[in-house]
């Protein structure tokens, strides 16, 4: 905490609610009407903005271009998502460069599906390290497998 605060706190993030499970297994698409977003155990009332759309951007992205998440949320700090759901995530970033909503994103899956959280899913593991990876490489300047 200590070592973050003096860094970030002057930084502006879009907060309010959210459904903070934003995907496209979470939205019903009824044939008549608008669509319906479900599994709404993830709400909240002051969450950044930005996460619902960027993570559904690179679901999105994972499924339309069978990726795991490290290529999609490379393709999302790189700005090669177009849709119109990346487009919204871009909008509300505030201070955020897409690097860091992308670490923010990874770090929210993380700890989503990591111990002791009820929704602990191990099979979900290896792709979350090898995200962590990728963009552990970005930092550092090294190449990234894409």
């Amino acid at each position: 905490f200590e070592a973050v605060v003096p860094h970030c706190s002057h930084v502006v993030v879009p907060v309010g609610p959210t459904h903070g499970d934003l995907h496209p297994s979470n939205v019903v698409l009824p044939t008549a009407g608008s669509p319906l977003l479900v599994d709404w155990n993830r709400s909240e009332q002051r969450n950044p903005l930005f996460l619902d759309t960027a993570y559904a951007a690179i679901r999105s992205h994972q499924q339309a271009h069978r990726v795991t998440l490290a290529p999609a949320l490379l393709a999302f700090v790189d700005g090669d998502l177009h849709d119109p759901l990346a487009v919204r995530a871009a909008a509300l970033l505030g201070d955020l460069l897409p690097f860091q909503a992308a670490t923010l994103v990874l770090l929210d899956r993380i700890v989503s599906y990591s111990k002791p959280r009820r929704r602990y899913k191990p099979w979900t593991l290896g792709p979350l390290d090898e995200a962590t990876r990728a963009l552990t490489r970005r930092i550092d300047g090294r190449p990234t497998d894409r």
